[in-house]
C-alpha cells in the first residue's frame, strides 16, 4: 500500500509540474502578443535601423541628405523611390494600403572604408552599398523620418573598427541633415 501511495504522489506532482509549465507558456504567448498587438514593433530584440525623425517638407530635406552625403565626399550610386514603386505594383502585389507618401533610399559607398573592410575579409561586400533612407507617412505628413541599417559593430576582429567608423559616418550624415 506504501508503495501506490508514493507513486501516486510523484504522478501528482509530475502533473502539477506540467501543469504549471503549461500555464507558464500559455501567460507568455498571450502577454508578448499583447505587447506586439499595440505597438506593432516587430519582435526583433536588437536595434537594427537608427532613425531621426526632422519636421519639414520631404524635397527638402531629401535635398539636404543629398547634399551631406556629397559633403562626406561619397557619390550616390543609386537612389531608389519606394513610394513610387510601392505604388505601380500595389495591385499585383496585392497590398490595399500603402503608408508611404514619400519614400527614397539613396545607395553608395566609401571607396577607403570598403576598401578597407575587403582587404580584412572579402565576404565584408555584403556590407556594401551603405544605404540611407527618408519617408514620410501618409498618416504622419510633414515628419520625415531619416535614417540607416547600423552595421555590425558587435562584430569582434579587425573588421569592427572600420565597421564603427562606418557607423559613425552614417550617424554623421543624418546628423547633419537634421541641423
Amino acid at each position: 500500500m506504501m508503495k501506490q501511495n508514493s507513486l501516486h504522489l510523484r504522478q501528482t506532482g509530475r502533473f502539477k509540474f506540467f501543469l504549471f509549465v503549461l500555464v507558464g507558456y500559455i501567460f507568455s504567448y498571450v502577454l508578448i502578443n499583447a505587447c506586439f498587438a499595440q505597438d506593432k514593433t516587430p519582435p526583433n530584440l536588437q536595434k537594427w535601423v537608427a532613425v531621426t525623425l526632422i519636421e519639414g517638407d520631404f524635397e527638402t530635406i531629401t535635398s539636404f541628405l543629398k547634399s551631406s552625403i556629397e559633403e562626406e565626399g561619397l557619390t550616390i550610386a543609386n537612389h531608389g523611390n519606394v513610394a513610387d514603386m510601392l505604388s505601380r505594383t500595389k495591385d499585383a502585389v496585392e497590398v490595399k494600403q500603402l503608408v508611404y507618401k514619400q519614400a527614397i533610399i539613396y545607395q553608395f559607398c566609401s571607396a577607403k572604408l570598403g576598401a578597407q573592410l575587403f582587404a580584412l575579409y572579402p565576404l565584408n561586400i555584403g556590407a556594401c552599398p551603405l544605404n540611407i533612407f527618408a519617408y514620410e507617412l501618409k498618416t504622419k505628413p510633414g515628419i520625415i523620418h531619416v535614417g540607416y541599417r547600423i552595421p555590425p559593430i558587435t562584430q569582434s576582429g579587425s573588421s569592427a573598427k572600420i565597421f564603427q567608423e562606418i557607423n559613425q559616418l552614417l550617424a554623421r550624415i543624418v546628423k547633419r541633415t537634421a541641423e
